[in-house]
């Protein structure tokens, strides 16, 4: 996705986190298990719900489903505030 982000000129802030799951050690558990990157977005000038959305889902699919997920996730809906930094749920 960062040749899409960087082509749209998304700015998205990246932040990873991992931990492992288990009592046992990874060899006596099997495998670590790790968190899922969680990604952010912040809002821009004329920024709308639906363009994040339609960012996110690309140019062939329909951001319906993004854009619920994006209001779930952060609780909003309407007009957005500058600056706002938006969970992107996976």
């Amino acid at each position: 996705m960062g040749g899409l982000v960087a082509a749209v000129g998304v700015a998205l802030t990246l932040a990873a986190s991992s931990a492992q799951a288990g009592s046992g050690t990874p060899a006596s558990a099997g495998r670590a298990v790790r968190q899922a990157t969680v990604r952010h977005y912040v809002v821009r000038p004329g920024d709308t719900l639906w363009a994040i959305a339609a960012r996110i889902a690309g140019p062939r699919a329909d951001p319906r489903a993004v854009l619920d997920s994006l209001v779930r996730a952060n609780h909003v809906g309407g007009t957005l505030a500058v600056g706002t930094r938006l969970v992107i749920p996976a």
